[in-house]
């Protein structure tokens, strides 16, 4: 379900977004990268149940079992404008992964992350006041979400976010 006071979900800077990267450059759990642009798609597509779906086909590909590939970091931003433009169950599940991403990415040490593993979990920082701000969403699932996805990231202590 599309917000009416938002813009299109497939604006074309999304789009632009999506195709200017090599997704084979970059896995998933199931190999290659490449069915991220149609995932994607198919996220902002606003169509309720083929979001769900899709919701559902990125958390098995980018963060199976919460350990993150490294297509999650191109499909970051993608997913963290979905939070603006989705209905509470579909930013649950998107909240879900994030949390995958902050949780794997903060049983390390920060200098100890390889590469790209780092720069998620410095561009998840980078989101602290959206993340603090969705704790206090209506929805109990998307506030609890959000609160997970503050402690892994420690927002909520003193020096962080």
């Amino acid at each position: 379900m599309q917000r009416p006071d938002v813009f299109d979900p497939m604006s074309d800077a999304i789009q632009r977004q999506i195709d200017l990267i090599n997704w084979s450059d970059y896995e998933t759990a199931y190999g290659p990268a490449v069915d991220m642009p149609r995932q994607l798609r198919r996220l902002l597509s606003g169509n309720s149940a083929d979001s769900q779906l899709a919701c559902h086909e990125l958390w098995c590909a980018l963060c199976h079992q919460h350990v993150p590939s490294s297509a999650a970091l191109p499909a970051l931003p993608v997913l963290l404008h979905a939070l603006n433009i989705s209905d509470a169950a579909l930013v649950a599940g998107i909240l879900d992964m994030i949390y995958g991403f902050s949780a794997y990415t903060a049983a390390t040490p920060m200098d100890q992350l390889p590469g790209w593993q780092r720069e998620l979990r410095l561009r998840l920082l980078a989101e602290a006041q959206r993340l603090l701000a969705l704790r206090r969403h209506s929805s109990r699932d998307v506030a609890e979400w959000a609160a997970m996805i503050c402690d892994e990231l420690g927002l909520d202590r003193p020096g962080t976010g």
